[in-house]
C-alpha cells in the first residue's frame, strides 16, 4: 500500500502547516492533483483564476508567467459553503475535502467559539460521510482544539523550499499509555518524508482570502443523523434532504441574530395586539412575512417599526 492510499484514506483528518507564503495552497492543489489520480473527487474553497483572466493575472504578477497552466479538472471542484461541502461530499464515494483556513484562523483560538464548533462537527461529519479532509493552518494552535487534540491523523509540515518545489515532513498521530499519568498520550512522530512537491500547474489565486461561510448548523446535521441511526450508505441517501431542511432554518437564524426579522410574540408586544391580530393582519396582507420550512413567520423589524410610527407607538 502506497503512502497516498494510507494519507487518503476515508475519515483521516489530516493539517498542512507551515508559514504564511511557505506554500501551503501550493502544496494542497498538488495533492488533490495527486488524489485525482487515484480516483477521488476533490472538493476545496480555494479559489481558482477563470480561463479567460490567465493572461491578466499573469500580467499584474498574481500568477507565474513562465508556467503554462493548465485548465482546472472536472474533479476539482469549487465549495465555498459548508453546505454545498457536505452536500457534494455525499456525491461521491470517495472524497478529498481541502479547507484553507483563511477567515477562519482567529476564532479557532477558543474552544467554544462558533467557528470552532462548526469545524469540529464538519470533521464529525466528514467521517460519517466518507471522506479525507485536509485542513491549511499556519500553526498547530490554530487549529480547532478538538480536532488537534483528538482526531488528526498526519501533519504535514513545508520543511524545505527550492526553486519551483517543497519537500513536506510527514507526523503521524500516535497513542502511547503514560505510566505517570495513567492515561493515554498523543503524540504525533515523524513518518516519512516527501520531496521535491512541484508547483501547482492549475491556477489558484494568491491573492485573495478563500475563507468559507457556514451557510448551516453542522452540528444540527451530525446530531440528526446520529439520533436517526444512519450508517454510511444511508447517510449518503438522506443527507441532501436533512440539510435542505436544515439550511433554510440556519439562515433564518442569521436573520435573526442580525435582529433584521422578528417573531410573531415580538412584534405584538411592540405593537401593543394580540399575536391573533398580528396573524390576521399577515393574512390580509397588511403585515409582510415569510415563513421557515416549519412554518414559523417572521416579520421585518423595518416594516414593523414603520407601523409602529404611523400607529403612534414610536
Amino acid at each position: 500500500m502506497s503512502f497516498w492510499d494510507v494519507f487518503f484514506e476515508d475519515g483521516n483528518i489530516n493539517t498542512i502547516i507551515a508559514r504564511p507564503k511557505a506554500g501551503k495552497t501550493n502544496i494542497a492543489v498538488d495533492l488533490g492533483f495527486r488524489a485525482i489520480d487515484h480516483g477521488y473527487t476533490v472538493l476545496s474553497n480555494i479559489i481558482f483564476f477563470k480561463e479567460q483572466n490567465l493572461e491578466k493575472a499573469k500580467e499584474k504578477g498574481w500568477l507565474s508567467a513562465d508556467i503554462d497552466y493548465k485548465p482546472i479538472p472536472s474533479k476539482f471542484k469549487y465549495c465555498p459553503l459548508a453546505s454545498k461541502l457536505v452536500l457534494e461530499a455525499s456525491l461521491y464515494e470517495k472524497n478529498i475535502i481541502i479547507l484553507d483556513e483563511s477567515g477562519m484562523i482567529a476564532s479557532t483560538y477558543k474552544a467554544l467559539s462558533n467557528t470552532s464548533v462548526q469545524m469540529r462537527y464538519l470533521g464529525y461529519s466528514i467521517r460519517k460521510i466518507g471522506g479525507c479532509l485536509i485542513i491549511l493552518a499556519q500553526t498547530k494552535n490554530s487549529v480547532v482544539p478538538d480536532l488537534r487534540e483528538e482526531l488528526i491523523n498526519y501533519e504535514l509540515h513545508i520543511k524545505r523550499e527550492q526553486e519551483g518545489a517543497r519537500t513536506l515532513e510527514v507526523l503521524k498521530r500516535n497513542e502511547f499509555f503514560n505510566l505517570e499519568k495513567k492515561e493515554y498520550d498523543i503524540e504525533f512522530l515523524p513518518y516519512d518524508v516527501l520531496q521535491d512537491i512541484p508547483r501547482a500547474v492549475i491556477p489558484f489565486d494568491t491573492k485573495s482570502t478563500a475563507g468559507f461561510i457556514w451557510d448551516i448548523n453542522l452540528p444540527d446535521i451530525y446530531h440528526e443523523i446520529i439520533l436517526q441511526g444512519y450508517d454510511a450508505i444511508e447517510t449518503r441517501e438522506f443527507l441532501p434532504e436533512i440539510i435542505k431542511t436544515l439550511i433554510a432554518d440556519k439562515k433564518i437564524d442569521e436573520f435573526m441574530k442580525k435582529k433584521k426579522f422578528m417573531h410573531i410574540g415580538t412584534v405584538a408586544e411592540l405593537l401593543k395586539v394580540h399575536p391573533n391580530t398580528i396573524r390576521n393582519w399577515a393574512d390580509e396582507g397588511k403585515l409582510n412575512c415569510i415563513k421557515s420550512d416549519k412554518g414559523t413567520r417572521l416579520f421585518s423589524r423595518n416594516e414593523v417599526s414603520k407601523i409602529a410610527r404611523e400607529m403612534g407607538l414610536i
